[in-house]
């Protein structure tokens, strides 16, 4: 009979997996749990002495969920023939090769601190409430059979597994999961950066590079191009490799896949929301209204607010705390304009030398600092900056085919800045600067695909397979040509190296595979179903499997709740935020107070200080800053 080894911390009092299929097992009135072998046995996995010291508790359940998955695990890597899975042989050598590992790091720490192997590796082995090196070994077997199963049992059930990890149908239906959904964008952006995070809705400042930098940016953004001089296209990819200070900026601003568990700052992942809920044109929920009401539960925007009867929904939108704005293109002509002014037109400081007054700033904070999305116009400003008079009104001079119809107002002849393949350009601020996202795959795509290069679903965008494999996603041409489809795997990617689309393939496979943090479960429910466990009541009068089963639906329903805390937690720090900010730019006081926020009209009289505009910047004047 073939002996296995098995929950070391437990083996004393633990039956289970001694006997295997080549065991012939009678079952006792003592045995609490069984389970059907590959050969058709009834196999003893629990016996009595094992469940009377551990039933009482949480803590025990517990004890006898880990046993029954280890035992099951191991009986499989034991008697098994899983396709795609590494053999017990090949299992072993990884693991002899990671005990041999910690053996190496244990003469290292030995070393370093003074020590001997022998008290360094007895501290390994205590903290893993291990004995020896055997259980060690048989340690690192386990854990590594355990993730081939698990890998196993991913990639057998990844179509079910993605739905429920994106949360909403092809026919825009909610989808049916045990875990909170995901609901995932892909998303590419540009940060500007701004030093200042002295956190002031009105007295932030930008220095003289930041403002130039950011003037750069928007203007090949617009035109299209890198310069006149050589007409380069320029794409949305190029200008974050040139301009953007994050590390998105080597892979073309790629954002990856932004769920609702990831942590962006607020600014960044509400503001991409609370677009896309409140001012975003979607066609796939025009006559869908229940699909309209998924996303935005999934999204947290039906969530209550504050412990009030409002919800995050009635705090967005026009007129309400978290609105659309919209930045002229002219600010950003008067930006560059500005940016080297630190003195009037005699080379005098002004008020002396405060840099709140420094017209960059005053712009910056009239049209920039604001925490709230806003996309960007083709229209001018008031400012008298080239001696002639600004009225407002449409730049004239932007007439290239980054500018499209103002999905917001489509009568007004008024054009939003989008990138080359007509995405709106959505900008905010956050404590880092000035991001601008476009969204390359949005939540409300998910109509069906079909065999056509524009149509991918959800389902399609978010696979895991590459180009050339079986089950990529392809269309056809109208002259019959097989095409791949654009998907997160190969979309803003400039190389066609496999090594780049495997680990981009990977992504998705992470994310989907943790989106549920009680993943180990499902596992569970399988061994269930393809053993025929039984958990005898009679003599054990408490049901075992009851029992697992109450602990995972609380694990479950605690999960569910702590994601909707925190998605809700996001929302309400957001929406007071720009409470906060709303409250302190309308403050009027008549004596400077520090935070006052200065009108347009103190960087159009700047230069001229000390001169016609003297009196604005005299104590008690509108542009006086003590």
């Amino acid at each position: 009979m073939k002996r296995t080894k098995l929950s070391v911390a437990l083996m004393t009092s633990f039956v289970a997996a001694l006997c295997l299929s080549s065991c012939s097992v009678t079952k006792s009135k003592t045995d609490i749990v069984t389970f059907v072998g590959y050969d058709g046995e009834r196999v003893s996995l629990i016996t009595n002495d094992f469940y009377q010291k551990y039933r009482n508790t949480e803590s025990g359940v517990t004890t006898f969920y880990n046993a029954i998955m280890e035992t099951l695990t191991r009986y499989i890597f034991e008697t098994g023939d899983l396709e795609g899975v590494k053999s017990y042989s090949e299992i072993e050598t990884e693991a002899e090769k990671n005990l041999k590992g910690a053996k190496e790091n244990a003469k290292e720490d030995a070393s370093l601190n003074g020590t001997s192997y022998d008290t360094e590796m007895s501290e390994y082995l205590a903290d893993l409430g291990l004995e020896d090196e055997d259980e060690l070994l048989e340690y690192f077997i386990y854990n590594l059979e355990k993730e081939e199963i698990e890998d196993w049992y991913f990639d057998n059930h990844i179509d079910e597994l993605r739905e429920e990890y994106i949360g909403i149908s092809d026919t825009g239906e909610a989808t049916e999961t045990v875990a909170s959904s995901r609901f995932p964008y892909h998303i590419r952006h540009i940060l500007l950066s701004v030093a200042d995070d002295s956190g002031s809705f009105t007295r932030d400042t930008i220095t003289e590079s930041e403002a130039k930098t950011m003037v750069q940016a928007l203007d090949m953004l617009q035109k299209g191009t890198t310069d006149e001089g050589s007409g380069s296209v320029a794409s949305f990819g190029h200008v974050a490799e040139l301009f953007s200070s994050d590390s998105s900026a080597s892979t073309g601003g790629d954002a990856g896949i932004m769920d609702t568990t990831t942590s962006f700052v607020n600014e960044f992942k509400l503001g991409i929301y609370a677009y896309e809920t409140a001012y975003a044109s979607h066609s796939t929920v025009e006559e869908n209204e229940e699909a309209d009401a998924t996303i935005k539960e999934g999204l947290g925007v039906t969530g209550e607010f504050n412990n009030t009867d409002t919800t995050v929904e009635d705090h967005i939108g026009e007129g309400k705390d978290i609105e659309l704005g919209e930045v002229p293109y002219g600010v950003f002509n008067a930006l560059g304009y500005y940016a080297e002014d630190t003195t009037d037109e005699n080379g005098y400081e002004v008020c002396d030398g405060t840099s709140a007054l420094y017209p960059r700033n005053i712009i910056w904070n009239q049209y920039l600092n604001l925490h709230n999305p806003f996309v960007i116009t083709n229209e001018d400003v008031n400012f008298d900056y080239d001696g002639s008079s600004h009225s407002g009104g449409f730049l004239e001079e932007l007439t290239s085919d980054r500018w499209i119809d103002d999905p917001f107002d489509g009568t007004s002849g008024k054009k939003v800045l989008a990138d080359e393949e007509g995405r709106v350009i959505i900008g905010v601020r956050s404590e880092y600067g000035i991001h601008l996202m476009i969204i390359q795959k949005s939540i409300y795509d998910f109509g069906e695909g079909s065999d056509s290069e524009d149509e991918v679903s959800l389902e399609e965008y978010y696979t895991t397979a590459i180009p050339g494999d079986d089950d990529y996603p392809t269309y056809t041409t109208a002259d019959g040509v097989k095409k791949d489809k654009t998907t997160f795997v190969n979309n803003a990617v400039t190389t066609t190296e496999q090594s780049t689309l495997k680990a981009r393939a990977d992504t998705v496979k992470s994310s989907i595979s943790s989106f549920d943090s009680t993943y180990e479960y499902r596992l569970y429910e399988y061994y269930l179903d393809t053993f025929d466990i039984e958990f005898t009541t009679d003599y054990a009068r408490v049901n075992i499997g009851d029992a697992i089963d109450r602990l995972i639906e609380t694990k479950r329903v605690s999960a569910r709740w702590e994601a909707e805390k925190s998605l809700n937690e996001s929302w309400r720090s957001y929406i007071e935020l720009i409470q906060l900010q709303t409250e302190e730019r309308n403050k009027t006081v008549e004596v400077d107070s520090g935070s006052r926020l200065l009108p347009v009209s103190c960087a159009i009289g700047f230069k001229k200080a000390n001169g016609d505009k003297s009196t604005d910047f005299e104590k008690g004047g509108v542009c006086y800053v003590e």
